[in-house]
């Protein structure tokens, strides 16, 4: 199984657009590892997990010219609306020319609700022969020749947020970059060669919930959190990723705070990971 991680950064990018604080000016300066775009997972051949805003840049940087299938976990802003990729695959780019095959986009029916509601411009994307959309259930398994990938539920109450089951080859990687609070862990995320998890925020947890620092500290894991699923769940590796821009969790201190926990890495954009 070989992966590549397209973009590892939280809700808001890194460095944040009008910010002229220190750390964003490094990531100006120094770019990858330090400079993130939206959160977005790679499998080769031809598989994509969402499409954050800069994802055809990350995807021309990185020399990834084909995509046939796209998974999404949820409909925000930064899994999205870098949705203009599917016009861009489709369309030859030079007049005259027939489009190429549409991309085939899965998405669980509870999810599609909220696309029709929130971004119709997929059911555009469909009118136009862009994309094909493909209603997948929750823990039924989509094999793509030798792949398989079970789209999985978090079972939020509150909210609909999917994570991904990715197989090949008797190895197993959990991808689930963002809303992962309060998920139902059952046996897909038992096992796991990998564990793609949303960093969470940082500090101390039940004083910041308490005081409401910010309104989603309240529903979105912690960096102590992700510690105690590490402990729980017991991966060979943990990946931490959505690494949030609008706290500045910059590399540096990601590094600092996963330094005594050698099963977890920190995503950066361009990551490859080979099973």
């Amino acid at each position: 199984m070989n992966l590549k991680i397209i973009g590892s950064g939280g809700a808001i990018p890194f460095p944040k657009p009008g910010c002229d604080c220190d750390n964003c000016k490094k990531a100006l300066e120094k770019k990858i590892p330090y400079e993130r775009i939206c959160s977005s997972l790679f499998i080769y051949p031809d598989i994509l997990i969402d499409t954050p805003e800069e994802v055809f840049r990350r995807l021309m940087q990185f020399n990834i010219r084909k995509i046939n299938h796209v998974f999404y976990t949820h409909w925000h802003p930064d899994h999205t609306q870098g949705s203009r990729i599917f016009e861009f695959l489709a369309r030859s780019g030079f007049a005259g020319k027939p489009n190429n095959p549409p991309v085939n986009v899965y998405i669980p029916p509870d999810m599609m609700k909220d696309f029709d509601k929130y971004i119709p411009n997929f059911r555009y994307y469909e009118q136009r022969n862009f994309i094909k959309i493909i209603s997948i259930e929750d823990r039924e398994p989509v094999k793509l020749e030798d792949l398989k990938i079970t789209p999985v539920d978090f079972k939020r109450p509150d909210r609909v947020r999917y994570g991904f089951l990715i197989e090949q080859d008797n190895k197993k990687v959990m991808y689930a970059p963002c809303s992962v609070f309060n998920a139902k862990l059952d046996k897909y995320w038992q096992d796991l060669d990998i564990l793609f998890l949303e960093t969470g925020w940082h500090g101390p947890q039940q004083e910041y919930r308490k005081k409401e620092i910010e309104p989603w500290f309240k529903d979105h894991i912690s960096f102590e959190e992700n510690i105690k699923w590490l402990k729980k769940l017991k991966p060979k590796k943990m990946v931490l990723t959505h690494v949030e821009g609008s706290i500045h969790q910059t590399h540096d201190l990601m590094l600092k705070l996963t330094k005594n926990y050698p099963k977890i890495n920190i995503a950066y954009d361009g990551m490859d990971i080979d099973l």
